[in-house]
């Protein structure tokens, strides 16, 4: 099938107008797309909770005591130590766990000042806006014997 040339080059003319359109749409999507893609690759910053953090805890059964938080904190990563007073103990550790946006999973390790040696499992909130920084949470002692128990704490950030 022969076409004459003005209908070949109508053809050509348009087929060159819908290629560049298809290539400018496709530059603009691929713009888009990165630009997006570069948002959601931008996590929100992790919660800073590095430092002294001191109030209360209360385990089911027992009064208010004392507790101090002392965290170090390497990105997600957290560690630092703990001690608590309970009616007639003040067990104290090492902490591990991490933190994710303002959420910490952690564990309370006991080393010192109980007579049993206990692990807790403390879920905990940061509030990073208030001042100061707030955290207050819910632990979970698990062990032995006398390795039992459960309750709450309220800590505030205090200045160093």
């Amino acid at each position: 099938m022969k076409l004459p040339m003005k209908r070949v080059g109508a053809i050509f003319a348009a087929s060159s107008i819908l290629l560049a359109l298809l290539c400018l749409t496709a530059a603009h999507a691929q713009d888009a797309d990165e630009s997006g893609t570069g948002e959601a690759k931008n996590k929100p910053p992790i919660t800073q909770v590095a430092g002294t953090w001191t109030g209360t805890d209360t385990q089911d059964g027992s009064s208010p005591g004392p507790m101090t938080l002392v965290l170090t904190q390497n990105q997600k990563k957290l560690g630092g130590t703990f001690s608590v007073t309970t009616d007639d103990e003040t067990p104290a550790g090492n902490v591990s766990g991490k933190i994710s946006k303002d959420d910490l999973k952690i564990t309370f390790h006991t080393t010192s000042g109980a007579s049993h040696d206990c692990t807790a499992k403390v879920l905990a909130t940061v509030d990073p806006d208030a001042m100061p920084p707030t955290m207050e949470g819910t632990f979970l002692v698990k062990g032995g014997g006398h390795c039992k128990g459960k309750g709450t704490f309220e800590l505030t950030e205090t200045e160093e």
